[in-house]
């Protein structure tokens, strides 16, 4: 006797065998995950922790565990987009080609693509060209006031607030004052130039994160540097504080030396009570909600991509033939 054997979809064929289609897909996805994670996921947990461990204080363990969630769901994409187009592409060696150009395009061309593009669209200074604008400031503002010109008017405020006809006649050490003053000049001037620098940053940033739809490595990438406090926003978060905390401990210092400087001048110096007035600089990591406030476009792109990879594999697993 002879047997004729014919080709039965997927579908049609694993309900003599108790199984769906479906159920099979899903059984293929999780044996080919189960397999990446043994390497995958101890690599993944390494530098995650890692990365947090610089972070610290409340709050930390939460990001460790959303990092982990982005890494895990940008496995699990790959690993659908992977099932997808094997079961679409017509013959295994087109489904290689199509899937590792994917990669390549994904985790190569277009991180990079998108750094070049966004800076063409928001261009920023040079260090050269920055710091010259800087310097420009320092000697004249916007209005066309030269500092030497500020520095006159304040020292006439000063004498008419004191009501006294030299600087010799104040009370207090016109010196702490002066200098007081030029802080305030240079903090205005600094305050605009870096303003429109960040400013900038911001829209370069935010200009990236579209790119996150089309390409999931950008997204994840973005989310990855939140998530670990390394990204743009934590870093002028960090350079904001820093710069206040500077700040108010010159403005103490130069308080004390107006006040009790009169004789010394900028021989003046002050005790250990003046330093230890001021506390240390003590920086707290912004929380979670801080990550998720700037980057929930990232966090849609990903979440895009995830219901889109999964799609594409269910459906794939009805063209699967056995």
């Amino acid at each position: 006797a002879t047997t004729e054997i014919y080709p039965l979809s997927l579908h049609d064929a694993l309900p003599i065998f108790g199984a769906r289609s479906r159920d099979l897909a899903i059984g293929k996805m999780l044996g080919l995950g189960a397999a990446l994670m043994l390497l995958l996921v101890p690599a993944t947990l390494i530098g995650v922790a890692a990365l947090l461990i610089g972070t610290g204080g409340a709050g930390s363990g939460t990001r460790f565990l959303l990092l982990a969630a982005v890494y895990l769901g940008y496995f699990v994409i790959w690993i659908a987009l992977s099932f997808a187009g094997s079961a679409w592409a017509p013959t295994t060696r087109a489904a290689l080609i199509t899937l590792l150009g994917l990669w390549m395009v994904n985790s190569l061309l277009a991180p990079r693509a998108a750094t070049d593009l966004v800076r063409r669209l928001h261009p920023t200074p040079t260090a050269l060209e920055f710091q010259r604008a800087l310097a420009a400031e320092q000697r004249a503002d916007s209005t066309g006031r030269t500092y030497a010109e500020y520095q006159e008017a304040f020292q006439r405020e000063v004498l008419a607030r004191y009501r006294v006809d030299s600087l010799a006649d104040l009370p207090v050490n016109f010196a702490g004052m002066s200098l007081d003053a030029s802080e305030r000049w240079s903090d205005a001037v600094f305050d605009r130039n870096y303003g429109r620098l960040w400013a900038t940053y911001t829209r370069q940033d935010q200009a990236r994160s579209i790119v996150g739809f089309a390409f999931p490595f950008v997204a994840v990438r973005a989310l990855s540097q939140g998530f670990a406090g390394t990204d743009f926003y934590h870093h002028r978060e960090f350079a904001a504080a820093a710069e206040q905390y500077r700040r108010h401990l010159v403005r103490v210092m130069n308080e004390d030396l107006a006040e009790h400087g009169k004789t010394a001048g900028f021989q003046y110096t002050g005790d250990h009570a003046l330093w230890s007035s001021v506390e240390p600089f003590d920086y707290q990591t912004p929380q979670v909600g801080f990550v998720l406030a700037h980057h929930g476009r990232d966090l849609a792109a990903l979440g895009g991509w995830l219901v889109l990879g999964i799609g594409l594999a269910l459906a794939g697993a009805r063209r699967v033939r056995v």
